[in-house]
């Protein structure tokens, strides 16, 4: 059972060329905060640029966790399981990069959904979901 779900943030719910958040991303936030019960985290590169800008973007209030790191790593994603009491295997983290995001989530038994967002090159990383956009999380979930 689905009961959190873990977001990077570049080219996953922000889109660098455009300088905003990608379309419907704070609706699906707000929706998902608001009605299904799911436990949100976001863990994000961080340097100084970074954070304004996601408080800027006005984002932070939508997720239950947030976390900005330097580099992203097994404790990261560990901190949030025992933080909120569960199961890295009831746990989605979903972002565009199958080396990072998605290959320590996998290593962790947690669920994974890549966003295509960019070219990766062949990876022996195979994530549970391939997603367009992060807008088709709606139909993702309901899958749980």
């Amino acid at each position: 059972m689905l009961r959190a779900i873990i977001f990077d943030f570049n080219k996953t719910l922000y889109s660098p060329d455009s300088g905003n958040l990608f379309p419907g991303v704070k609706d699906l936030l707000s929706e998902l905060k608001t009605q299904s019960g799911l436990t949100l985290g976001l863990i994000s590169y961080g340097d100084d640029f970074r954070i304004k800008l996601v408080e800027r973007l006005g984002i932070i209030p939508l997720f239950d966790w947030f976390k900005f790191v330097e580099e992203k790593g097994t404790e990261d994603f560990l901190e949030f399981s025992k933080k909120f009491q569960i199961l890295p295997r009831s746990i989605l983290v979903v972002g565009d990069m199958l080396e990072e995001e998605i290959k320590i989530a996998k290593f962790l038994t947690m669920k994974t959904a890549w966003i295509k967002n960019s070219f990766q090159g062949e990876s022996s990383i195979k994530p549970d979901y391939q997603l367009n956009s992060v807008s088709e999380i709606r139909e993702l979930i309901s899958l749980f």
